[in-house]
């Protein structure tokens, strides 16, 4: 199946892996605002929450290293009030998921593009990205990954030690691909890869 990363040898796959991984960043990013913006409550002093639809906006460079080692990483999220959030208990969980939500809802976008009227490497390459960013965020329970947000969020005191744990997690999540990649192991890599793999023959097989 095809997942990332790739050996880029080709141009197609360059590009694949770049227009992917820009989308998916991108993607990611406006799905948690677009969230953010239907729970926010309306203030005269407070400005809505803007769609940016630049990665740069969204990129947040801790996770550069693992993106470029793994594939996947992690999105800078939109500010969203605390008393948004407590409008409902599935606020918080909702908040974070919003992005690998929006991740596979645009690679199952571009595999109809790509079946019904362009197909293409790049296409495929950008669908497997997505893909993969999401299945990431959904199942690696470590912050700042989307799952591993989530469920901080619940901890007591999350308010208050959130930069703190946000910041022990990116340095774990990047010294445990670097590892994987040095010493050749597949663990979160590989675990990310197969089910990233199925989900791919999944869609592709449907569209």
């Amino acid at each position: 199946m095809i997942v990332v990363p790739y050996a880029m040898r080709s141009l197609d796959e360059i590009l694949g892996v770049v227009v992917g991984l820009l989308l998916a960043i991108t993607i990611h990013g406006e799905a948690r605002a677009f969230f953010g913006l239907l729970i926010q409550k309306p203030s005269a002093s407070r400005e809505k929450i803007p769609f940016r639809f630049n990665p740069l906006a969204y990129l947040d460079v801790r996770a550069v290293p693992v993106l470029i080692l793994a594939g996947w990483g992690w999105t800078r999220p939109p500010r969203l009030s605390h008393e948004d959030l407590k409008g409902h208990w599935s606020y918080p969980l909702l908040a974070h998921l919003a992005g690998a939500l929006g991740n596979l809802v645009l690679a199952g976008v571009v595999s109809t593009i790509h079946d019904l009227l362009f197909p293409s490497a790049i296409f495929k390459i950008c669908i497997a990205v997505n893909i993969q960013f999401a299945v990431a965020n959904f199942l690696i329970p470590l912050p700042p990954l989307a799952v591993g947000r989530a469920l901080a969020s619940l901890l007591p005191g999350w308010d208050a030690r959130e930069k703190a744990i946000d910041w022990a997690g990116a340095v774990a999540l990047t010294g445990l691909v670097i590892w994987e990649v040095a010493a050749r192991k597949e663990m979160l890599a590989g675990w990310v890869a197969h089910m990233s793999a199925w989900i791919y023959g999944l869609l592709m097989g449907a569209a």
